[in-house]
């Protein structure tokens, strides 16, 4: 299963925090801290799909990320953002 999870990323030293994602399945992980990086003022909308949406731009920057977009619409995956599931029908418009 895959999961996408909203996360906020907290530097203990400066405590500067910067906003992204964990990726993860059984097999792999990967994550982004810089969706805010470009707009400061960026904040995770609390509507998963937005999130999904809004995701959807750094997950095509690596390999780890392509492939587990392209195991989800090859094989007509769901995934977890957050505690909730979506179907694959739900979410393929924003693949």
């Amino acid at each position: 299963m895959t999961n996408l999870i909203p996360t906020s990323f907290t530097d203990i030293r400066t405590g500067e925090i910067s906003l992204g994602y964990r990726l993860y399945d059984d097999y792999e992980s990967t994550y982004c801290n810089i969706m805010n990086l470009n707009d400061p003022t960026y904040q995770i909308p609390n509507d998963d799909l937005e999130f999904l949406n809004d995701a959807m731009e750094y997950l095509k920057g690596d390999n780890i990320s392509k492939n587990m977009i392209s195991d989800l619409k090859e094989n007509q995956l769901g995934i977890f953002i957050g505690p909730t599931w979506y179907d694959y029908d739900k979410i393929k418009d924003y693949l």
